[in-house]
């Protein structure tokens, strides 16, 4: 993984003495690096055996359906709806980088999430991501109103326990893979 320098934007690859953090940049002398996100889809390919690396979220919903065939339906609402925060955590990241705002400057920004979660259905995200991206999700998609009823669902699950039915567990999924594809096109 390359990093880049958060001074002048010099990029080190991964063999470079420079990409290290503390070792002064050889162009401006700044010491601090940023490690650039790849996309974490890839294939690797040893003789008859394919090796996929899916984005986090992608593993999330496959659990979330997965969990929903077994039967374990609050399970499967719960997990699609990490599926859902991750993928808005990377729509954010994207979004900033987007804008140029520097790696160092997205953390802190994602610092101010911490311990309220990247839900679509938080103000703070809300506000973020129609800041960053100009589009707002909440007046923009048809599905909205659909996954506050499958979050409003998730929550009652978590916090009291409440149990779900099979169709239940097929809207959530189905509304948060609306809410993931919106999250992720452009």
């Amino acid at each position: 993984m390359a990093s880049k320098c958060t001074g002048c934007g010099a990029e080190f690859p991964d063999d470079s003495e420079y990409r290290r953090p503390g070792k002064p940049c050889p162009n401006c002398g700044e010491t601090n690096r940023a490690v650039q996100e790849v996309p974490l889809v890839a294939s690797i390919r040893f003789h008859a055996v394919t090796l996929t690396i899916e984005n986090y979220y992608d593993l999330l919903l496959k659990l979330a359906k997965q969990l929903l065939d077994e039967g374990r339906f609050q399970v499967s609402i719960v997990v699609a709806h990490m599926a859902c925060e991750a993928c808005t955590e990377i729509a954010l990241k994207r979004a900033f980088a987007a804008k140029g705002v520097p790696p160092y400057l997205q953390e802190v920004i994602l610092g101010f999430l911490t311990g309220s979660g990247y839900s679509p259905m938080n103000g703070r995200v809300q506000c973020l991501y129609n800041t960053f991206t100009g589009r707002q999700i909440q007046r923009e998609t048809t599905f909205w109103e659909e996954f506050t009823q499958s979050a409003n669902r998730r929550n009652a699950i978590v916090h009291r326990a409440k149990t779900a039915t099979k169709p239940e567990a097929e809207h959530s999924l189905a509304v948060v893979t609306n809410v993931i594809t919106y999250l992720m096109t452009p």
